[in-house]
């Protein structure tokens, strides 16, 4: 009997458990059970589960079963595990704490890297990377993180430098900056054609971000803190300097590589002199809107054509980019008073396989539409949205236009060439808006040939 939460990743990892001891001990699926355990963290809505009672919110329940004989193993995300086990219980494959020492980091990249298809993906393809928060500790900014607890896991410097230095071992690339591990912010170039600018929006200079409505992260006006234009997203130093690289750039298109989404996403949406509006996210730009405000002057003074392209969510986006899309100075239908455009991509694998059957996760993924237009109607900028599958996007770049593919997977827990478009989406040479595109681009004509 192999014990879990009932989430979609949580089912994904049990049946990858269930899988993988089947192959390695030539059992049939229905030798195994996977029996679904609630769990005190799956019920709290209403704070913060820092507030209240430590990483153990989501395994307790699941380890009390462990003990008394109800269930054989328990699978849980390593981010969920508490500091300390119960006597009586030990880990397979992951350390027994949070990751925090250089040792800890080394260990998971180099674990990670046994998977044979991100080996493979390494093998065939160049990769820019940047950081997020997880690489240090979820929710991180410059000098803390929601999941670290200094009584526990020690000094938040320290741990946050364990986790850079690793970084920098073991993912591709050229650091800018040898003595300041922090900055990963760069450039790249491709002719006149593309300036691609890769930002820190979480490690280098965020501020920590500004309570919110019950402390869960949501339902906040611009007001208070919100509202400070001394709060930086950036740090004042990557801000300078991405204002001289939009300034400066004379290539026809300017992308943004950026961790969190940047367009503003609203659970009420008013026109901003109101400041009506209730917003979804404090861990993203909508928490710190004065230094969005300094982004879109930088990019309003450039010579336009400017993309972002944005990571973090599980989830698919396309955005057009307006500092105020409940007002009359943006027109849904045609685009007017649009800036620029945003693409957000979902996941690869985290999400997990999309819950089907009669299960409240079935029920809310046939919810879907419903949650969708709610956020079509309160966020008239918002063009595409999917947060059912994994996949990826593919950018295909001209002078003409920029096209990004959504493409999704409709299982993460095996191997499979399934694939499906889902979405396609473009902005034209001096528009400064999305449209619909008509289909999947042409593959590359003198395209180079696999690795061997």
């Amino acid at each position: 009997k192999i014990g879990t939460r009932g989430s979609p990743l949580a089912l994904a990892q049990a049946y990858e458990t269930r899988r993988r001891l089947g192959a390695a001990f030539d059992l049939p699926d229905n030798a195994f059970e996977i029996v679904i355990i609630k769990v005190t963290g799956d019920a709290i809505q209403d704070r913060p589960l820092k507030d209240i009672g430590g990483k153990g919110l989501f395994t307790r329940e699941i380890e009390e079963d462990l003990l008394s004989g109800k269930i054989d193993i328990a699978v849980h995300s390593a981010k969920d595990m508490p500091t300390q086990l119960p006597d009586g219980l030990a880990l397979v494959c992951y350390p027994p704490r949070e990751t925090v020492s250089l040792g800890d980091y080394r260990t998971r990249y180099a674990t990670l890297r046994r998977d044979g298809d991100l080996q493979e993906l390494h093998r065939q393809h160049p990769m820019i990377w940047v950081w997020d928060d997880h690489e240090v500790a979820n929710n991180a900014w410059r000098d803390g993180a929601e999941a670290h607890d200094p009584a526990t896991e020690g000094d938040y410097r320290a741990r946050r430098a364990a986790a850079f230095q690793a970084a920098h071992e073991w993912l591709p690339i050229r650091t800018p900056d040898a003595r300041d591990l922090s900055r990963i912010y760069r450039r790249f170039r491709y002719g006149d054609l593309l300036d691609l600018l890769m930002i820190d929006a979480r490690q280098v200079g965020r501020d920590q971000p500004a309570d919110s409505l019950g402390g869960t992260g949501a339902g906040f006006r611009q007001t208070g803190a919100y509202a400070d234009p001394a709060r930086q997203m950036l740090g004042a130093e990557q801000e300078r300097w991405l204002g001289e690289q939009l300034a400066t750039s004379t290539a026809r298109w300017r992308g943004i590589g950026n961790q969190v989404y940047f367009s503003p996403l609203k659970l009420l949406g008013a026109p901003r002199a109101t400041n009506l509006s209730l917003f979804v996210s404090n861990d993203k730009w909508d928490g710190y809107e004065p230094a969005r405000d300094r982004v879109l002057a930088m990019i309003e003074a450039s010579r336009g054509n400017v993309v972002v392209m944005t990571g973090d969510a599980h989830e698919t986006y396309a955005f057009d980019i307006t500092p105020d899309p409940n007002s009359p100075n943006y027109d849904a239908l045609t685009g007017d008073g649009s800036r620029a455009v945003e693409f957000v991509v979902t996941s690869t694998t985290s999400r997990g396989d999309a819950p089907v059957g009669d299960s409240i996760s079935g029920l809310l993924e046939r919810l879907q539409s419903g949650a969708e237009n709610l956020l079509r109607l309160t966020n008239p900028h918002l063009k595409h949205f999917n947060n059912r599958l994994n996949g990826y996007a593919l950018a295909d770049i001209t002078p003409a236009r920029w096209q990004t593919e959504f493409w999704t997977v409709p299982l993460v827990s095996r191997p499979s060439r399934e694939q499906a478009l889902d979405a396609v989406w473009l902005t034209l040479d001096g528009s400064q808006r999305l449209s619909r595109g008509d289909g999947a681009s042409a593959p590359m004509a003198d395209a180079p040939p696999p690795a061997p």
